[in-house]
């Protein structure tokens, strides 16, 4: 008979982000996040290896129930193999709260 033996990949990992209110109505958050795998020979070429995460926004609350802003994003990603790839994207949202202050 064939046993498999199987057994959790080491890795780390770390999200921080901060927060700030400039004042009543406008707020900012800024961060980041990285997760680093110590693979093994068995994985695929396109499993995960190393992963960078970072955002930052600023966000208007013209109302108590309306919030409005815009974020820029930025990742990259190298798989086993030794591929990679990054993306940077500009997002903007806006939010009302029905009912409800935010």
């Amino acid at each position: 008979s064939t046993s498999l033996d199987a057994k959790a990949v080491p890795l780390v990992g770390l999200t921080a982000y901060w927060d700030h209110w400039w004042n009543e109505r406008w707020s900012s958050s800024i961060g980041g996040s990285f997760n680093d795998q110590q693979n093994t020979n068995f994985q695929s070429a396109g499993a995960l290896d190393k992963i960078r995460y970072a955002s930052a926004n600023v966000l208007y609350y013209p109302a108590d129930n309306l919030m409005m802003g815009a974020e820029v994003l930025w990742g990259d990603r190298t798989d086993n193999g030794g591929a990679s790839g990054d993306a940077t994207r500009v997002q903007f949202s806006i939010k009302y709260n029905f009912g409800a202050k935010l």
